[in-house]
This record gives structure tokens, sequence and C-alpha cells, in this order.
């Protein structure tokens, strides 16, 4: 999933390119196969498969587990409101790239990515509170470990005490996994990576109808002020070995910078 998870990146570049080198037919080609990409071939074909086995189906799974699913993004059930998100926003490039507007598609082409990185959060969570809440096995780190080394990069551009967080706790090798330390180094990057707390959810007791406990959803809504971070709290900054003060330069550098998700 996530080599496929690359490719779709590399294909909205390369359709980008060919729009802005007016190759308007290898443009859409190129679009289009980012479509099939993301959902795969199975969807649909058969008891067992029809939600297929590549990032669609990711996030259906994940909208079950952190109930983001239905249009609203307020349901256990259903689609993932990130594939719906995913793919309104493939319609609408399209469009765009057959009206020669390149500039705008590049704007969806970025948002198209911001919104699949809600799934490998998820996936984030939902592994650190096997592992941490629930004592999980080596299958519950492997899957963590994998989902974590796929965004830190993008969570250390964020914040660097917040990658150092969920590698040592997520990373292959890890002593131990506090699930709180995780979901608050992630929730602290939310605002830099272009999502909400609504976005991904808070992890869903099916059985009980209730989130489970330590693990519902954080604060900061898309009503609240954009150009706040969530802190990560000073203690547990202490506790993995940063100081508050390099911390907080790092957040009003980045308090300072206009995200690109925001235009």
């Amino acid at each position: 999933i996530l080599n496929v998870f690359m490719y779709v990146i590399q294909q909205l570049e390369r359709a980008l390119d060919d729009c802005m080198g007016n190759s308007l037919d290898d443009s859409i080609h190129s679009w289009d196969s980012v479509v099939a990409l993301y959902t795969g071939s199975l969807v649909g074909e058969g008891e067992g498969t029809k939600e297929g086995n590549m990032l669609f189906r990711l996030a259906n799974v994940r909208c079950k587990n952190t109930r983001t699913c239905g249009i609203e993004g307020n349901e256990a059930e259903g689609n993932a409101k990130v594939n719906y998100d995913i793919f309104n926003r493939y319609d609408l490039g399209k469009i765009l790239i057959r009206q020669g507007k390149c500039e705008p598609a590049r704007l969806i082409k970025d948002q198209i990515v911001r919104l699949m990185y809600i799934p490998l959060i998820q996936s984030i969570l939902n592994s650190a509170y096997v592992i941490g809440e629930q004592m999980g096995e080596e299958e519950a780190k492997v899957e963590a470990a994998t989902f974590a080394a796929a965004i830190l990069p993008r969570i250390h551009n964020c914040n660097e005490a917040s990658a150092s967080i969920i590698y040592n706790n997520l990373g292959i090798g890890a002593v131990s996994t506090s699930f709180s330390d995780v979901k608050l180094a992630l929730e602290s990057t939310y605002q830099c990576l272009g999502v909400t707390c609504d976005d991904i959810g808070g992890l869903w007791d099916y059985e009980n109808r209730e989130f489970l406990s330590k693990a519902s959803l954080c604060g900061m809504t898309d009503n609240e002020n954009t150009e706040m971070l969530c802190d990560v709290p000073q203690q547990i900054l202490e506790k993995y070995g940063f100081s508050v003060q390099r911390a907080d330069k790092k957040y009003k550098n980045l308090a300072k910078k206009k995200m690109s998700w925001q235009t």
C-alpha cells in the first residue's frame, strides 16, 4: 500500500508536468491512472473484496475504527469521508486540466496529498493503542513501525520533538509504547499537516458505541483559530529529553509560516 501511496503522488506530479507542457491528453491519462491506483481493481468485484486492497480500502477500514465514515465524517459505517473528499477533488482536478488551468489543478493536487495522509495517521493511532493499551503482539508493532516511518519525515518537518517521541514509541526496537504520548505528539502537528481532530477522529468502541478510554477526539476543530498550535505538554517534552525553550522556538517559527493547505 505504501509503495502505491508514493506512486500516486508521482502520477499526480506527472499529470501536472504534462499539463504545464500543453500535453493535456497525457496529463488526463496520468490523472486517471491516479484514480485506478488509489482504488485498485477489486473494488466492488465480489464478496470479501468489494473494498479492494489498496488505499481506498485502508481509508474505509480506518474510518470504522475512528468514526469518520460518511459524507459528514461522523459515522462508523460506510465509505470514509476522506474517500468522498479525495474523489471530489479528483473530479475537480480533471476538469481544471481539461481547461488547461494547471496552477489551480496543482492546488487540488496538494489537497489530495494532504487528505491521503489521514488514514496513515489513523493507522498509527490504532496501532499505538493496540500496543500500548491492549498489549498487542508483533503484528501490531510491525504495522506501527511501518506507518510511522511513512509519515515521520513530514512530522519532523513540523516538529522535531514530536517526531522523536513517535519514533521512540513506535520505531523498530522500541522498548515500550505510551499511546497517550504518541497521541499528543501527533496532535501537536495537525495544524502543520493541514488536518484537524475531526478529520482524524478518535478510536471508536463499536460494541459500546463510545470512544475508547484515552482515545477520544482532541480539542482542535475547523472553528478554532488556525494560527494556534497544539503544544506537546512540558512534562512530555522533558520525558524525552527536549527542552521547553527548544520546542517553543520551533512552534513560533511554524506559527509565522503560512501553510500551503490554507491557501
